[in-house]
């Protein structure tokens, strides 16, 4: 405290006091998904806190070691990833989600301890195809053709995929087709 009035008079200060965050209220993301393209299969990580009505992340009590849960906007994340954690001091950390089908996604983030805390969606991200794995067709040959040496078979389609069924676009891998048997 100062007198503004009289310059002579001392300062006093107060004895140091703490503020501390109030009751668990909303979730923030703190760290967000990737801004480039994932790749299919590959692991990512999100961040998320506990924080009170302004905004503190929420370190003791309530808030502070509640389960956090992380949900994919459609589809759902692959085996192996870990959706829900316990924030430690308001903190929750997911650092393998693993997302196999190509496409462009949100995820919810929720407070399964206390409903009553506000759920909050990351920005938006992509998940792309991984390398050429496999070579499916996707319309097969139709009908019966008379054996001569002009017979045709067809039309088909074969399409290049990734090891989860996403089509590989411009892949430039040759697809060379056979028949299954030799007999003439």
């Amino acid at each position: 405290a100062t007198d503004t009035t009289h310059t002579a008079v001392t300062a006093a200060t107060t004895n140091s006091f703490s503020i501390v965050a109030g009751a668990a209220s909303k979730l923030f993301v703190s760290t967000q998904p990737p801004t480039s393209s994932i790749t299919a299969g590959t692991a990512f990580g999100l961040g998320a806190a506990v924080e009170d009505q302004f905004g503190n992340v929420v370190t003791t009590g309530t808030g502070s070691n509640d389960n956090i849960k992380v949900t994919l906007s459609s589809g759902s994340f692959a085996s192996g990833s870990t959706t829900t954690v316990t924030a430690s001091s308001g903190l929750a950390s997911f650092s393998n989600l693993l997302v196999n089908a190509a496409g462009s996604y949100t995820i919810t983030v929720s407070d399964t301890t206390h409903t009553a805390v506000t759920s909050v969606t990351t920005n938006s991200f992509s998940i792309v195809a991984a390398g050429v794995s496999k070579f499916v067709f996707t319309s097969s040959p139709t009908g019966n053709q008379t054996v001569s040496s002009s017979a045709t078979v067809g039309p088909f389609v074969v399409q290049a995929q990734d090891a989860f069924g996403n089509p590989v676009t411009n892949a430039g891998a040759a697809a060379t087709v056979g028949l299954s048997t030799t007999s003439g």
